[in-house]
This record gives C-alpha cells, structure tokens and sequence, in this order.
C-alpha cells in the first residue's frame, strides 16, 4: 500500500471497482449462463462485505466518539446494504436476477459512497488518525492479496 495513498483514495477505488463489477453482471444478467452470474456475485458480495467490515472494525469506534449521528447513519446503511445483498443473492441462485435490480443497489452504493466521503473519509484523512489509517491499509492489502490469490 502507498504510504501516501489517502483513505478516500483506497476505499474509494473499492468503491470504483464493486460499481464496476455489478455493472458488467447487471449487463450480463439478462441471458447470460446462471452459474457464471452466482459466482461473479459471490466475488462481488464477498468483497463488499469484506469493505464494509474494514470500516467498521478499523474506523468507527473512534469515529464515533466525535460522530455519533454519521456512524449510527453509516451502520444503518451497512445493515441495508447486508439485507439487499442477501436479497440479491437469492434472486441470483433463483435465476431471477434482473438488471433493474442490480442497478438500484449500484445507487443505493453511490449514496452511501458520498457520505463516507464527506464524513468518515475525510475524518481517518486527518494526520492524528494515522494509526486507524495504517490498520485499515494492513487489512486491506490482506484482503486483496487473498482475492488475487484466488483468480
């Protein structure tokens, strides 16, 4: 990972990269092979999952502690997020998957992107929270080394 390399910067580009991946599954969905859509999904909820997880066990307690309004937000929209992939998932291994589907979620993300941006991006940013940054950095070179590990 950079050490230059910012927050924003390193979520937001797993942000870029789960948009762009349920955009091609949301434009393979119609017609295309059942058994390819289940297992680009399965990547794609691991990964977010796995994003989600890192910003809540490597940032949001001391978040918290000066934002209590923007992380019962930012859970909130984590526990939606959760239901509407598992929603998603059955519909998938149910073969009833539908492109309009896909694309809500994909806004529902970018929402919820944009608050990240403004409130708990900019805050891990700030030069005192270096510890949070470098954990979170730790974590997630780990959890991308394991998904190259796997392609």
């Amino acid at each position: 990972m950079n050490a230059e390399m910012s927050v924003r910067e390193s979520l937001g580009s797993d942000h870029e990269a789960i948009n762009r991946a349920l955009s091609d599954l949301a434009n393979a969905v119609e017609g295309a092979d059942f058994a390819t859509i289940l297992q680009v999904f399965r990547d794609v909820d691991r990964g977010l999952r796995a994003h989600m997880y890192g910003e809540e066990r490597y940032l949001f307690q001391d978040f918290e502690a000066s934002h209590p309004d923007d992380v019962r937000q930012l859970r909130e929209d984590h526990d939606r997020l959760h239901r509407k992939l598992g929603e998603l998932m059955i519909q998938t291994e149910l073969h009833t998957l539908r492109k309009e589907s896909i694309d809500a979620f994909i806004e529902e993300l970018r929402s919820h992107a944009a608050k990240e941006n403004v409130t708990l991006y900019q805050w891990a940013d700030e030069p005192l929270h270096e510890a949070q940054r470098d954990a979170l950095f730790a974590f997630l070179e780990e959890r991308r080394a394991a998904l190259r590990d796997r392609v």
